[in-house]
């Protein structure tokens, strides 16, 4: 079990993406969880060591009441929107982000936590046609549609490596590349491009409409691999060295959308809206440093990891 045997282990957003998947993966791996949701978000399990706690992480007061007597804290907390929600309200993505991260890494290194892990992703990189490796990320700024968030992913960063130097929490830091699975936001107008493709599959648009012109590459993640790859971060390189967690395949929209009609099985007049909000033709980190570091690959494939969201 490594790490997280009868270790005391709080998940910040456990009702989220993420957060779900790291409770049952520690809960498989002998942990004691601790799990915070907010407003009307829920985490769909239960378990004789899962302690689910209400929590507004923009509160002081309440991130220091969630990591009392915490050895690890994982924050997959996150206010996720689209490209179309970050154009639509660029304020809150920032902020609804950033400042509750404060908070809960000032209150983990206060509780004197041994080991925190941060969720970076890959808005820290440039813009690029190749897959970024880590010491690229802070060649130039970030994509123009990632700006507000990728500085505020790159400041958290350059906090967990301060604390990391500077008291005794010790913090792995990692980038992802395009998570998805169950628990995602499935929504049309500001959410991730494969719940809202799969939104209009289920509902069987026809026309069936795609953002852009279905050639953007992007290395999509099915988020128990990442999972694996987070806790192996936390567990075997707490260094505040940053690293990529991906899959390391390069996949279109038009991939995507091919297999997605094809396990819903029926195929629709493809309408393709280039005039929609879009971030670039290739998005691809660089995987080589996990593999070499924690020797993590991803086990699951597009299709496999599509069939399973869509089944959820």
């Amino acid at each position: 079990m490594g790490l997280w045997d009868r270790r005391s282990v709080l998940v910040a957003g456990g009702a989220g993406l993420i957060g779900h998947e790291l409770v049952r993966q520690l809960l498989d791996r002998g942990a004691a969880v601790r799990a915070t949701v907010f407003r009307e978000r829920r985490i769909e399990m239960r378990h004789p060591r899962l302690e689910i706690i209400p929590c507004d992480l923009s509160d002081p007061a309440q991130c220091a009441q969630a990591v009392r007597d915490m050895d690890v804290v994982l924050n997959a907390a996150a206010y996720i929107r689209g490209v179309k929600g970050r154009q639509e309200n660029p304020v809150d993505v920032v902020m609804k982000n950033l400042v509750p991260s404060i908070h809960l890494i000032e209150a983990s290194c206060r509780a004197g936590v041994e080991r925190f892990g941060w969720i970076g992703s890959s808005t820290v990189y440039p813009d690029a046609d190749h897959p970024l490796k880590e010491d690229e990320a802070f060649l130039g700024d970030p994509l123009d549609a990632y700006f507000g968030i990728g500085w505020a992913k790159r400041y958290g960063e350059k906090l967990c490596m301060h604390f990391h130097r500077t008291t005794k929490t010790k913090f792995a830091i990692v980038r992802s590349s395009a998570i998805y699975g169950p628990h995602e936001r499935f929504t049309l107008d500001d959410g991730h491009v494969l719940p809202a493709l799969i939104i209009k599959a289920v509902n069987h648009l026809d026309p069936f409409p795609v953002w852009g012109d279905g050639t953007e590459v992007r290395d999509f993640l099915y988020v128990a691999d990442f999972a694996e790859g987070f806790l192996a971060a936390v567990e075997r390189h707490a260094e505040a060295d940053p690293i990529n967690i991906v899959s390391g395949v390069a996949s279109s929209v038009n991939d995507a959308v091919r297999i997605i009609l094809a396990l819903e099985g029926y195929q629709p007049r493809l309408s393709y809206q280039r005039d929609q909000p879009s971030v670039g033709k290739t998005r691809m980190l660089d995987g080589s440093k996990a593999t070499r570091v924690l020797g993590f690959t991803a086990r699951t494939n597009l299709e496999e990891g599509l069939r399973k969201t869509m089944a959820w």
